[in-house]
């Protein structure tokens, strides 16, 4: 994987747009003050390798500046400050459900956060111990949002009524939108830099055109208005299934300054749907995170393995609910469990996403209707947060992992892993890896392929601990010279020392 670093491209052209959102002037001088950065990410709901991502940025942001002020704009405000420690508001001003749900009930959390705000269950105490302004009156069990201006709404409730589903609620959402680009507008006004911070963004699998597609469009308007510049940074195309969807999104990365993308995939499929031609490509924003290096076992140690199973094709969560193709799903895992104790190993099992847990239930409960001496040999620790999971990781010989940045994770911290890929993407971090031979396809999988697999990763273990630390030291590499040039060219200059400015004033 190389990366190269581009010119920085002129921010957007025109006046005016979206929302009839004139230009703001920004200040000739960035020098001497903190910078305000803003992160967009579509998370918020336990994925933790996004969580991962937001973490390794904040990081590398601080590196470089320790006194930045970054806010994060995501799907679920309170969950975003409680595990990043930073200020966050929604991502958009509607929701999307199934798909792309946004908690609009908390739209502005502050850090540090109020016990209040930690409820869910109590959104408006939790809104107003954080110093959240008024949105919405209430009405029985529904609020709605005091309209100062239905007129003045007209250009977006246009475009968001065209969305199928009785008109009063268009028209509400309309409305709610409308005033969260306003509220953006004004945010984004103080703002350095605003960051698309990594994840497979440029998808519209979780809400269609109208979820992540549309909400990147809305900020990439809001951030040309406010002569704000915008990053996309370490981004990864997954799917586009609408003409709209790439419309959106071919005009949200045309406005920004830089882009780049995860893997040398995404950036092809970027070029080939005609949404960007000028970009790089780096690798995943996780690999910044800093990991301890998991032990090689000695020799005689029983080998320690962790499972991470998918809700892949849940009909509880997933957008393709199939539930023959998930029940396969759980029935591998659980055979393959069964194998790896019948032969000697010890079990970890472990997730990389909350959804994920009820997952591994139902492989616990095929062990035990199968085998039930393994069942009560299996140790099922529940990872909520990125920390949780970092404790556990090193503690592992080996993995077996399906999502992303389970794998990812995995084989940053050393540990010989086998994917079963249930998307391009894996298929891709594996290969960039070297180690494709390890990789399998979940829908189409037998127990005799995985054990054969898991045989040959444990016969090449030393090889592959070897050749992924080399890799994965470039990555970091790689990584460190984005943000340098990042913080080069779109932060403020720092403060110069007390006795510099004494000198300066004297002279």
């Amino acid at each position: 994987m190389t990366s190269r670093l581009p010119q920085v491209i002129p921010h957007g052209s025109g006046t005016r747009g979206l929302f009839g959102l004139g230009r703001i002037p920004r200040p000739a001088e960035y020098v001497h003050r903190a910078p305000k950065i803003g992160l967009i990410t579509p998370s918020g709901w336990g994925n933790l390798g996004d969580a991962a991502i937001q973490d390794a940025v904040i990081l590398n942001i601080r590196r470089r500046c320790p006194d930045a002020i970054i806010r994060i704009f995501s799907l679920n405000p309170v969950d975003t400050t409680q595990r990043h420690h930073v200020p966050s508001e929604t991502i958009s001003g509607f929701s999307i459900t199934p798909g792309y749900h946004v908690d609009t009930r908390v739209p502005v959390v502050e850090w540090p956060i109020e016990p209040a705000t930690s409820g869910a269950s109590e959104p408006r105490a939790a809104a107003q111990s954080a110093g959240v302004p008024e949105l919405h009156r209430t009405n029985g069990s529904e609020s709605r949002p005091h309209i100062l201006s239905v007129a003045s709404a007209k250009g977006v409730a246009k475009t968001l009524l065209r969305r199928t589903g009785p008109l009063h609620d268009r028209m509400y959402d309309a409305v709610c939108e409308f005033r969260h680009a306003r509220h953006a507008r004004e945010c984004l006004a103080e703002f350095d830099l605003l960051l698309v911070s990594g994840g497979g963004q440029i998808d519209d699998e979780w809400g269609g055109p109208w979820g992540h597609p549309y909400a990147l469009f809305k900020w990439s308007r809001v951030a040309l208005a406010t002569r704000t510049p915008m990053a996309v940074v370490g981004v990864g195309v997954c799917q586009l299934r609408s003409r709209l969807s790439r419309f959106f999104m071919r005009r949200a990365l045309a406005a920004a300054a830089s882009r780049s993308f995860r893997d040398a995939e995404s950036s092809s499929l970027a070029i080939d749907w005609n949404l960007s031609h000028d970009h790089f490509v780096v690798p995943d924003l996780a690999f910044g995170l800093p990991v301890r290096t998991a032990r090689a076992p000695l020799p005689g140690e029983r080998l320690i393995v962790g499972v991470s199973p998918i809700a892949f094709c849940d009909p509880r969560m997933w957008s393709r609910r199939d539930s023959s193709v998930y029940d396969a799903v759980v029935q591998r895992f659980a055979e393959f469990v069964v194998w790896l104790s019948r032969t000697g190993h010890d079990i970890v099992m472990f997730t990389s996403d909350i959804s994920d847990q009820r997952t591994v239930a139902d492989v616990l409960a095929a062990v035990e209707r199968a085998c039930p001496e393994t069942a009560g040999r299996i140790l099922n620790t529940p990872t909520e947060t990125v920390d949780q999971l970092l404790e556990v990781l090193p503690r592992l010989h080996f993995a077996v992992t399906s999502r992303l940045h389970g794998t990812l994770l995995a084989c940053a911290h050393g540990i010989p892993t086998m994917a079963l890929s249930y998307d391009r993407k894996i298929g891709s971090l594996m290969t960039d890896l070297g180690q494709q031979d390890y990789c399998l396809d979940i829908e189409t999988v037998e127990l005799d392929d995985m054990t054969e697999t898991f045989g040959r990763l444990k016969r090449s273990a030393d090889e592959v601990r070897r050749s992924t630390a080399v890799r994965v030291a470039g990555y970091r590499r790689s990584l460190d010279e984005q943000f340098d040039w990042l913080t080069a060219n779109f932060m403020p200059a720092p403060a110069p020392p007390d006795h510099e400015i004494v000198e300066s004033l004297d002279g």
